[in-house]
């Protein structure tokens, strides 16, 4: 797989959650030392998160950039009951990271799959090198810089079909470009969330 950057690979070809995971992923982070300051996934964001995932059975494939500590996609593994497919990029700017990724790794041993990387690079790259791969829902919790954003949103669309769901973090940091892509009939707001996180749930215009 020639996609320019570091891969920890694993095929999807059985049932996710078959791996000997006896812990949460807090309880494995603890043991490993790990104290996050950031990109946490909030209880009502968690609970939003799992109706939209009850609502929508059909999904089966998630991908999602902004790995972090790994709390967004523990909860998608949890409560995706038929998930068979799960793909995190994540820049790898935390030591933490690869901890999260080892957890999950074993959590999900037979669907997760990790991107290290730049996703400005490797979201394009990966469609190009898997340009039938679709994904039924796609979560972006990127950097917040108006260009990182703008490309993380646009780049996406690569790997989504018409009825893909896309949730965007961190709503009122890159406003300015989720309005100018829905001026520009890109991608189309389909609600605004605001508790103790604000995201939005969106869809992309075809």
């Amino acid at each position: 797989m020639a996609i320019g950057c570091s891969v920890f690979f694993l095929l999807c070809n059985t049932r996710h959650l078959e791996g000997n995971v006896s812990e949460t992923l807090d309880e494995h982070l603890r043991k490993n030392g790990v104290h996050v300051n950031e990109g946490y996934l909030s209880e009502s964001q968690k609970q939003i998160f799992n109706q939209i995932l009850q609502s929508n059975p059909q999904i089966q494939t998630i991908m999602e950039i902004g790995l972090n500590a790994g709390h967004s996609a523990e909860n998608f593994m949890n409560h995706c009951k038929g998930l068979k497919r799960f793909v995190s990029f994540d820049i790898n700017d935390h030591s933490y990271v690869s901890v999260a990724v080892q957890y999950l790794s074993l959590k999900c041993t037979n669907c997760f799959q990790f991107i290290e990387g730049d996703s400005q690079i490797t979201v394009p790259a990966y469609a190009a090198s898997f340009p039938q791969e679709k994904f039924d829902l796609i979560y972006i919790d990127g950097g917040h810089e108006l260009s990182n954003a703008f490309n993380d949103i646009s780049n996406c669309k690569l790997l989504a079909h018409k009825d893909t769901i896309l949730l965007i973090d961190d709503y009122y940091c890159v406003k300015k470009v989720i309005d100018d892509l829905s001026m520009k009939n890109q991608i189309f707001v389909d609600e605004v969330f605001e508790t103790d996180r604000n995201w939005i749930r969106a869809h992309y215009v075809w």
